[in-house]
């Protein structure tokens, strides 16, 4: 991967351009530009995920999904597969 630079535009300076940069929805952000550190909160800690939502399969309340069981379905006898010709309307 190569060396990403921070994207974050700073208005007289122009572009951040710091290095390490994770990469980000909004681009590569460095540690002082992440979303949570321009809305002044902490970063989150490792496996963190949306609620009821794990994606990581590391947090503590993850389950492994459900397994979907196929129901065999039922077949038609071989004489009811052929209908009865419809009488026509006269």
């Amino acid at each position: 991967m190569p060396d990403l630079r921070c994207a974050h535009y700073q208005r007289p300076a122009g572009p951040c351009g710091t290095t390490p940069a994770r990469p980000y929805l909004t681009g590569p952000r460095c540690a002082a530009h992440t979303p949570a550190a321009l809305a002044g909160k902490p970063e989150p800690g490792a496996g963190y995920c949306a609620p009821l939502r794990c994606y990581c399969t590391f947090c503590e309340s993850w389950e492994p999904p459900p397994l979907i069981v196929q129901v065999p379905r039922r077949r038609l006898a071989p004489e009811a597969a052929t209908a009865p010709p419809v009488p026509a309307l006269t």
